[in-house]
């Protein structure tokens, strides 16, 4: 019964979602039970990004710079945004908002960093891959990129910006 009547008011969007109509924003009935996720569709063409990378010291020098992985944070123009629903990932969606706004607007930001300099059990479990996994990096660098969907749609062009 309301799931017969829910997929029914999904058709619509999944339709535009499909041809690239992208009309989102707009409630498809009175209920506003079904939608395209309001405005988080498309607020931005653009889809901007930190990446978190260590180095290790070897010899005085500063090694090969390795990315910290998540499980759904996009760090990778191979990698396809993933879809948990109804879960989020509070790390993975917090550091969506990084470079949305100033440093100041994100405090806990540094504390992360710090953790990660010290191999923080707590905070690795959030990871899916940590490079460091036997001495924590000595460096740790944050990188800002601009990821755009291309025309096959799953697949982000990667900005350094």
């Amino acid at each position: 019964p309301l799931c017969c009547f829910v997929f029914r008011q999904s058709l619509e969007p999944l339709r535009e979602a499909l041809l690239g109509i992208r009309a989102s924003d707009r409630s498809y009935n009175q209920w506003h039970l079904v939608n395209g996720y309001g405005a988080f569709s498309h607020m931005t063409r653009r889809r901007p990004e930190v990446v978190l990378e260590g180095a290790a010291l070897e010899g005085g020098n500063v090694g090969e710079w390795l990315p910290y992985s998540f499980y759904c944070k996009i760090s990778s123009e191979n990698q396809q945004p993933c879809v948990i629903s109804p879960f989020d990932l509070p790390l993975d969606w917090s550091l969506w908002f990084v470079p949305l706004g100033t440093v100041s607007h994100h405090p806990w930001f540094f504390v992360l960093l710090g953790k990660l300099l010290c191999n923080e059990p707590a905070v690795l479990e959030l990871l899916s891959h940590n490079p460091f996994p036997e001495k924590p990096p000595a460096l740790l660098r944050v990188r800002r990129f601009d990821f755009r969907p291309t025309s096959e749609s799953l697949v982000w062009e990667e900005f350094l910006s």
